[in-house]
């Protein structure tokens, strides 16, 4: 004989693994949100962060927030979360002036190396000059039938 469907048991216990689910998707993106803030100095790079930007990159419906299953939990959870993930987090002012800093520094960067490595096309141009000389020297003294020694680097081998 056939065992009878607990059918509002097996709704409740689908209900409880989407529930499960959600929160896992959130707290994952919640983790994954303060890594990226810790790697850019509290700047969020992704716009504004909110419960909407918190639930567009778990995946889920904001709406899912507001349902029974969550407005006495998870919803009070990410709220906590997002005031206090929201405190250290710059604004547009400090978030723009850090840039300008940042920008100021890899253009002071470029400038040296720019100046370096013009220095070093001189440098490269003054070498070239003084072997061509040299080749000619050495073409002149072996023209006139006189020998010459190799050229050495001068230090001892």
């Amino acid at each position: 004989m056939k065992q009878p469907v607990d059918a509002s048991a097996n709704l409740r216990a689908h209900a409880s693994d989407v529930r499960h689910k959600t929160v896992v998707r959130l707290r994952e993106t919640m983790r994954t949100i303060e890594a990226e803030l810790k790697s850019t100095d509290s700047i969020y790079p992704h716009g504004k962060l909110n419960q909407r930007e918190l639930c567009r990159r778990a995946g889920i419906s904001q709406a899912t927030l507001q349902k029974p299953a969550h407005r006495n939990t998870t919803l009070l959870e990410v709220n906590v979360w997002l005031a206090r993930v929201a405190k250290p987090m710059r604004t547009k002012g400090a978030v723009h002036a850090t840039a300008a800093a940042r920008v100021q520094t890899l253009r002071d960067l470029n400038r040296d190396l720019m100046q370096h490595y013009h220095e070093s096309e001189l440098e490269l141009v003054d070498a070239l000059d003084r072997i061509a000389r040299l080749e000619a020297r050495l073409s002149m003294t072996s023209a006139n039938g006189n020998s010459v020694s190799p050229i050495t680097s001068g230090k001892p081998r």
